[in-house]
């Protein structure tokens, strides 16, 4: 019988997010930026497209992300939102749903929304 245990260590929220942050810069900064960059040589202009949404969903995810890690750190906790909207095209994150996604202009009675 083979045991496999797994190799990892429990983290604080504090400390969760701090990676999440470093991982939603990495893709914003280096990993999209280099996609888009072959999706151009390649002329492939619905991958341009995608590629640029989920980039800039990515910034934005990492905006909260930090807005989180602010509020843990000032005892703020309470200040955030407690309803998410988010768009289904493009994964683009509200607080307050606009009447269409401004990444992939998707009308917001079709957003997602999570309490």
């Amino acid at each position: 019988m083979l045991i496999i245990t797994p190799d990892y260590k429990l983290k604080t929220t504090k400390e969760n997010l701090n990676d999440d942050i470093d991982g939603e810069d990495y893709e914003a900064n280096t990993m999209y930026p280099n996609f888009l960059k072959t999706a151009e040589i390649a002329d492939n202009q619905l991958a341009i497209v995608s590629l640029t949404y989920a980039m800039k969903t990515e910034m934005k995810h990492r905006f909260l992300f930090q807005q989180a890690l602010a509020n843990i750190n000032t005892n703020t906790l309470n200040s955030l939102p407690s309803k998410y909207f988010v768009c289904p095209a493009c994964g683009n994150t509200y607080t307050v749903a606009p009447k269409h996604c401004d990444f992939s202009l998707t009308d917001r009675e079709i957003f997602i929304v999570f309490q």
